[in-house]
């Protein structure tokens, strides 16, 4: 088991419905290149995934009832390393949309074969975006625009020790850290920090990662 640890992709499942939790546990560990480090239930996933640090996180939805964009956004906050993606049924493009421009990697419909939700998967742990099912077509093109319009913007404002400020931050670097590391006291990273949550419009550090990460500045 540990040696398997070592060389596989590390994956945390959350779902609110356990009979397809387990079913995707089952899949995922009969893959050589897979190991299921843990599954929960949507209201333990952040405490889950900050104790687990996986490479990916499943994140299995079957209804609309819990707030997934919002736990989307706290896990690419708390977790910026973990790759995220978003398993379901649920054909609100809206929401989908808020998720996917939230920073999260992949939205696979669960209409998609095993084949292609394992290929998207690896795809995804290597730095990939996968779209792919239902509404694919659609949310790959509302992305591009909301890309193509933000993204200038958005590099436009940050400079590179910004950009390498919060490059820092998603690392986990304390702001102390951070200020050793670019040679500045803390008190000056704290104040370049607040300059940034403007900039990003964002409400806090974790906010900021995960935006940054959602644009593609780090």
């Amino acid at each position: 088991m540990l040696e398997k640890s070592l060389d596989c992709l590390r994956v945390l499942i959350i779902d609110d419905h356990v009979l397809l939790r387990e079913a995707l546990c089952a899949i995922l560990s009969k893959e050589a290149d897979f190991e299921v480090v843990g599954w929960t239930s949507p209201e333990m996933a952040q405490a889950r995934a900050k104790a687990l640090r996986p490479d990916v996180i499943l994140f299995a939805i079957a209804s609309e009832t819990t707030d997934w964009p919002g736990l989307a956004k706290q896990l690419l906050g708390c977790c910026p390393a973990s790759r995220i993606t978003i398993f379901t049924s649920v054909d609100d493009e809206n929401l989908l949309l808020d998720a996917i421009q939230a920073g999260v990697h992949g939205y696979l419909h669960k209409t998609v074969s095993v084949p292609d939700v394992l290929a998207a998967l690896r795809s995804i742990s290597q730095g990939g975006q996968a779209i792919m099912g239902r509404h694919a077509a659609k949310l790959e093109l509302k992305c591009s625009r909301h890309a193509a319009h933000d993204q200038p913007a958005a590099r436009a404002a940050l400079n590179t020790k910004e950009v390498e400020i919060l490059r820092l931050a998603a690392q986990g670097n304390s702001n102390k850290e951070i200020g050793i590391s670019l040679y500045w006291s803390e008190i000056t990273i704290k104040r370049k920090m607040q300059e940034i949550y403007q900039k990003l419009q964002a409400r806090d550090r974790a906010h900021a990662v995960a935006e940054a990460l959602r644009l593609g500045l780090i």
